[in-house]
C-alpha cells in the first residue's frame, strides 16, 4: 500500500473518530437534557454534519436551563408566597388575639365605669344619707334646747329648705275653732299685706295634708289635675312635697317645700325625710305652743291680781297700763326689735306685782313712811321676781321687774346696781314708772304738771334716771301734750 492511500487512511480515520467522539458527546448532552439536567455543558462542534445538531443541542440545553431556573423562582416564589400566607395568617390569627382581648379590655372597661358609676351613685346616696342624719340630729338637738315659738318655726322651715334645695317653705299651725291652717312662718315668699294667710281645711295641697294626716308628694303640677298649679296663698308651683306635724292622732299643723333650686323635681325619699323631720319636731312644737298657753293664761291671772290690787287702791288705778304704755313708746322710739317689745310689755304690766304683799295702809299712807313702811316698799321689785320665777317667763322679763328701782348712782333698791350693771329694759321701766307717779294723784301729794314732772326727772338724770331714757321720754311727752293725745291716758 501507497503512503498516499496510508494518509489518506489515517485522515478518514481521524475523521471517523471525531465524529464518533463529537456524537458521543451529544448523545450524553441529549441523554443529560432529557432528564432535565442542564448543568451539562454543549460541545460547540464544527463538523458540518454535527454543528446543527450542536447548535439544537445547545438551543435546547438554554431552554432546558431557563426552565431550571424558571422552576428554581417558581419554587422560591411558592416558598416566599407560602411564608407571607404563613405570616398573613400569623397577622390574622394575632388580629383576632387583638380584637379578643380589645373586646376583654372594653368590656372590663365598662365593667369598671359601671361599678364607678355605682360607687359615684352609693357615695351621694350616703352622703345624702349622712346630711340627712346630720340634719335629723341637729333639729333635735336645737329643738331639744329651743323654747323660742318663732325660732322653733324658722329652724322647722330653714333645715329641711336648705337640706332639700327648695325654694319656697312654710308652716301652717291648726286652727281648732275655725278648722283652718294660719301660716306662721314662711321663707321665700313676699310679704303679705293684712292679716296671716289662712287655708281651709281640705283646700289645697296644705288642706288635703291637713285633711288626710299624711304626708304628700306632687313631682310635676303640670302633669295632674287634682291640685292648682296656683297656690291659694298665691304662688306658682311646679312641684311639692308636703307633712302634717301631728301628736298621736291630733293635728298641729303642716310644712310645706315648694320647687327646687335646680329645677328637678322632688322624690320619694324626700317626702319621707320631711316626714321623719316633722315627727321629730312635733313633741317640741307641741310643749312650746302649750308653754305659751300656760303663760298666757299665767300672765292673765298675774294681771287680774294687779287689776285687783289697783282696784284697792284708787290712786294706783291703772297705773300699770300707763307705765307700759310709755315704756313702749320709748322702747319703739329707741327702734326695739319686736322680741324686745314683748319684754317691755310683758314687764311693764308686772313691774309692780311684787306690792301684793305690801299692806294697803302702807300704799295709801298720806304721810311720809317710817323706815321699817319704807324697807317693805323696798323689797316688792324682789318679791315681784320671786313670784315670776317658777314660771317661764323670758329671764330678761323677771330681771326688768327686779331692776326697776335701781338708780344709775348705786342709791336704788333693791341690790344697789350702777349704770351699765341695769338694764336698759329695767331703766326705761324706772323712767316710765316715776313719770306716771308724778303725773298723778297720790295721798300724799298732789299731781304735777307735765312740765314739771319733766324738769324733775331732767334734774335726775344720770344720778336717778337714764339721760337717754329722759331724752326719748321729753320728746314723746311734747308730742302728746301738743297732739292731746296725753288726755287719753289719763282718762
Amino acid at each position: 500500500m501507497t503512503v498516499p492511500a496510508i494518509l489518506l487512511g489515517l485522515v478518514c480515520l481521524a475523521v471517523l473518530v471525531y465524529f464518533l467522539v463529537s456524537l458521543h458527546r451529544l448523545n450524553r448532552v441529549a441523554s443529560a437534557l432529557r432528564k432535565g439536567d442542564g448543568s451539562v455543558d454543549v460541545p460547540l462542534i464544527r463538523f458540518p454534519f454535527l454543528k446543527e445538531a450542536s447548535q439544537h443541542y445547545r438551543f435546547f440545553h438554554n431552554a432546558v436551563s431557563d426552565l431550571n431556573h424558571l422552576e428554581k423562582y417558581q419554587q422560591r416564589m411558592h416558598a416566599y408566597e407560602k411564608k407571607e400566607m404563613e405570616h398573613i395568617l400569623e397577622k390574622e390569627d394575632l388580629s383576632r388575639q387583638l380584637e379578643k382581648q380589645l373586646k376583654e379590655v372594653r368590656n372590663a372597661h365598662g365593667v369598671v365605669s359601671g361599678l364607678n358609676t355605682d360607687m359615684e351613685k352609693k357615695n351621694r346616696s350616703l352622703n345624702e344619707a349622712i346630711n340627712r342624719l346630720s340634719a335629723l340630729n341637729q333639729i333635735s338637738r336645737m329643738l331639744g334646747i329651743e323654747h323660742d315659738r318663732r325660732e322653733i318655726y324658722r329652724m322647722l322651715v330653714a333645715l329641711p329648705r336648705e337640706l332639700m334645695g327648695a325654694e319656697i317653705g312654710h308652716i301652717l299651725l291648726y286652727d281648732r275653732d275655725k278648722d283652718e291652717m294660719v301660716m306662721e312662718y314662711s321663707q321665700g315668699l313676699k310679704e303679705s299685706p293684712g292679716d296671716r294667710r289662712r287655708v281651709k281645711v281640705g283646700n289645697g295641697m296644705a288642706g288635703w295634708v291637713a285633711k288626710n294626716k299624711k304626708p304628700l308628694l306632687v313631682k310635676d303640677f303640670s302633669s295632674q289635675d287634682f291640685f292648682s298649679a296656683t297656690s291659694s296663698i298665691g304662688y306658682r308651683r311646679k312641684t311639692a312635697i308636703s307633712a302634717p306635724i301631728m301628736i298621736r292622732d291630733d293635728l298641729i299643723g303642716v310644712i310645706t317645700l315648694i320647687n327646687k333650686d335646680n329645677g328637678q323635681p322632688f322624690v320619694e325619699a324626700e317626702r319621707t325625710l320631711l316626714a321623719t323631720m316633722t315627727s321629730e319636731a312635733a313633741m317640741a312644737l307641741h310643749n312650746v305652743l302649750l308653754l305659751e298657753k300656760v303663760q298666757k293664761s299665767y300672765f292673765a291671772m298675774v294681771q287680774s291680781l294687779i287689776t285687783a290690787v289697783e282696784a284697792k287702791d284708787v290712786y294706783t288705778r291703772g297705773h300699770s297700763e300707763r307705765v307700759t304704755q310709755y315704756s313702749l313708746l320709748i322702747a319703739e322710739q329707741m327702734n326695739f326689735p319686736l322680741d324686745r317689745m314683748e319684754i317691755i310689755q310683758q314687764a311693764g304690766v308686772l313691774h309692780d306685782i311684787g306690792k301684793i304683799t305690801v299692806e294697803l295702809a302702807i300704799l295709801n299712807k298720806p304721810t311720809g313712811l317710817n323706815p321699817d313702811e319704807y324697807r317693805k316698799i323696798q323689797i316688792h321689785p324682789d318679791v315681784g321676781y320671786r313670784i315670776l320665777q317658777p314660771i317661764d317667763f323670758n329671764e330678761t322679763v323677771k330681771l326688768a321687774v327686779l331692776q326697776h328701782h335701781e338708780r344709775p348712782d348705786g342709791k336704788g333698791y333693791p341690790n344697789g346696781y350702777r349704770s351699765d350693771q341695769i338694764l336698759l329694759e329695767a331703766r326705761i321701766l324706772a323712767a316710765a314708772d316715776a313719770f306716771d307717779a308724778m303725773t298723778t294723784k297720790r295721798p300724799y301729794r298732789d299731781p304735777l304738771s307735765l312740765d314739771a314732772a319733766m324738769k324733775e326727772m331732767e334734774n335726775c338724770v344720770g344720778t336717778q334716771f337714764d339721760p337717754e331714757v329722759v331724752a326719748v321720754l321729753r320728746k314723746i311727752v311734747d308730742a302728746m301734750a301738743s297732739s292731746g293725745a296725753m288726755a287719753s291716758m289719763y282718762a
